[in-house]
């Protein structure tokens, strides 16, 4: 009787079920994490926005009568939601200019942020197909709750007076309360994109645009014994990992390069063009096959040799560091005296270490060399504890304040604020100085050292070394390193965006070759500019996206000259919130100093004077 029972219920449960998976929504499609230039050149980043619950991705293109008169309304929408909802133009229009934009937001007195998508693949990514468009994404898990238009009250060629239905704003509103949005929105009206090389037509092949891009940009470091988390030594590792090379890309993770292409031109430059992440993602994205032919990326490569250079004059071996397998680790110091009967100028160096998988970085400092120029700027930013602690000796030895700034200039305590004698960054190129230049290294000298270190799943023991190369004769000119900082640091718990800033004078002329920003964990942005006598202004290098993990010095791809006057402002912004993944602490107060738990503020220039040294 059971049986029969059950059979008799059979078909109504299964009816009940088969009701139930109907009613269940799916879940909403997740967003690609994505990272833009804006127009006004910051960089934003999506997954950084979880200061606000709801953000508002709007299609926008230049001049779209549609997009014109919607703005005030996005503008409104963030406006009338603070703290709530953020709105974010994105502009994958080709053509499109960052100059034009922002003369249009001037225009319009528009408030609001375009990211400039020149690859136009954050918009194949979102569906956008025209301009007009809004995308309703929650931040917490860049889920995509809505997408529509902002009302309907605009049309091609027509307008009402007053909207039926705020489509966008019905759509926060129900997604701030945690509700279903709304259904039935009309279609979007807006100005058509033309696509460059539109997704569906554009197959890259891999031996003839994968892997010599990937070559040029990515294998130094994914490479066997390499920082990267695994080799690029052929199609099947790599399509095995293209997945994850597609996030990287389209967020900006990777390469590590983040100076803003629209500022200064690099010899060193390893960042991708909007014409590359296209070829990429494209090819990630039509499945990352192989195609016909050999694979350039399997076969085999010369052994890197031990010194690229050649041999090195002189050796200079660091102290071993025994690395753990897990773990983060706190930056490490090394001092190592030498032997060197008399001065030498040295023609290049090559800082590196035997396991390049766990050293990050490193910089190499001569013992108590400063710039001599920027001593007296130094001693002017003492704190009062300093300058106390100066009295107090010049009391006890009765020596000159002159002798004691130097003295406190040249200490340990701040150790590399003007300058620095070499560094070391993975899959950095070993060439020698420019020629005709070189630097002084006095006699028995005393080389510091700062080691930043990651784990690697393995405990290994990593044996540094500096290679110095000498010059026969003296140089032309001396390579020096300088820089413009700033000591008065005060950067409230919580806050984004704590401006900095700090200026380096010229009293002669110089040939600049390079510039590097330093920064610690809470750094959000550096820029550098050059004030010169007749007034005008050039921005050299800047760079929207800071990561202390990835300290990199960008070369000049052209020496630039400067007038004796010539002044170098440094600007950058910190960013002391929880939503900044690399805060040790958002709820600190933090000032100037050494531990990466403090912050600093260094814009260092790599120049040589116009005269020749005596």
């Amino acid at each position: 009787m059971r049986r029969l029972h059950f059979l008799h219920f059979l078909p109504f449960l299964l009816c009940c079920f088969a009701s139930l998976a109907l009613a269940a929504d799916p879940p909403a499609p997740t967003v690609t994490d994505f990272a833009l230039f804006t127009h006004d050149g910051r960089l934003i980043r999506l997954s950084e926005q979880r200061d606000v619950p709801v953000v508002v991705l709007y299609s926008h293109a230049v001049g779209c009568p549609i997009v014109r008169q919607q703005l005030p309304e996005l503008a409104a929408l963030e406006r009338e939601l603070p703290g709530q909802v953020r709105v974010l133009l994105i502009d994958a229009a080709a053509g499109d200019e960052r100059g034009e934009v922002g003369r249009e937001l001037a225009e319009l007195k528009s408030g609001l942020s375009v990211l400039m998508d020149d690859s136009q693949c954050v918009a194949e990514d979102l569906g956008y197909v025209r301009s007009g468009e809004a995308v309703v994404v929650t931040t917490a898990d860049l889920r995509l709750r809505w997408r529509g238009p902002v009302d309907d009250r605009l049309g091609y060629g027509a307008q009402k007076p007053k909207a039926n239905r705020a489509w966008l704003r019905e759509a926060v509103d129900a997604v701030l309360a945690q509700q279903e949005p709304p259904t039935g929105q009309p279609a979007v009206k807006g100005c058509a994109y033309t696509f460059q090389q539109a997704r569906d037509k554009h197959r890259p092949d891999y031996a003839k645009d994968i892997a010599p891009l990937l070559t040029r940009s990515c294998v130094d470091c994914h490479s066997d014994g390499g920082i990267g988390p695994f080799a690029m030594d052929g199609h099947k590792r790599v399509a095995g990992r293209s997945a994850a090379m597609r996030e990287a890309i389209l967020a900006k993770t990777m390469p590590p390069w983040h100076a803003d292409p629209a500022h200064g031109r690099f010899a060193n430059d390893r960042g991708l063009s909007p014409a590359d992440v296209r070829t990429l993602v494209h090819w990630i994205e039509h499945g990352a096959v192989i195609g016909a032919g050999d694979d350039p990326l399997a076969k085999p490569r010369a052994p890197m040799a031990e010194w690229p250079l050649g041999p090195p004059d002189l050796i200079v071996d660091l102290p071993e560091q025994a690395i753990p397998a897990t773990g983060t680790l706190p930056y490490r110091k090394a001092s190592v005296s030498v032997a060197l009967p008399k001065d030498r100028w040295v023609r290049a160096v090559d800082l590196r270490p035997s396991s390049p998988q766990v050293l990050h970085h490193a910089f190499a400092f001569l013992a108590g060399e400063q710039d001599e120029d920027q001593i007296e700027d130094i001693a002017s930013r003492m704190t009062a504890n300093q300058l106390e602690r100066v009295r107090a000796e010049m009391k006890r030895r009765g020596i000159s304040p002159e002798d004691i700034k130097k003295r406190q200039a040249g200490g340990n305590r701040q150790q590399g604020l003007t300058t620095f004698f070499a560094s070391y960054v993975p899959g950095q190129q070993i060439l020698p100085f420019p020629e005709g230049t070189g630097k002084r290294v006095p006699a028995d000298p005393t080389f510091d050292f700062q080691l930043h270190y990651t784990t690697s799943g393995a405990a290994v023991v990593d044996r540094p070394r500096l290679g110095l190369y000498f010059h026969r004769q003296p140089p032309a000119r001396e390579l020096k390193v300088t820089s413009a900082f700033q000591m008065r640091l005060d950067i409230p718990p919580g806050a984004r965006g704590v401006p900095a800033e700090a200026e380096r004078p010229f009293q002669e002329a110089v040939r600049l070759f390079a510039l590097s920003p330093h920064m610690h964990f809470r750094g959000e942005s550096m820029r550098f500019t050059a004030r010169l006598p007749n007034g005008k202004e050039e921005l050299l290098l800047s760079v929207p996206d800071y990561r202390l993990d990835w300290q990199a010095t960008y070369v000049l791809a052209k020496p630039k000259d400067l007038p004796a006057g010539t002044v170098i402002r440094v600007e950058g912004t910190y960013d002391n919130s929880p939503w900044n993944d690399a805060n040790p602490d958002p709820g600190a107060q933090v000032r100037f100093g050494e531990q990466s738990s403090d912050e600093m503020f260094i814009g260092y220039l790599v120049y040589t004077p116009a005269a020749k040294p005596k």
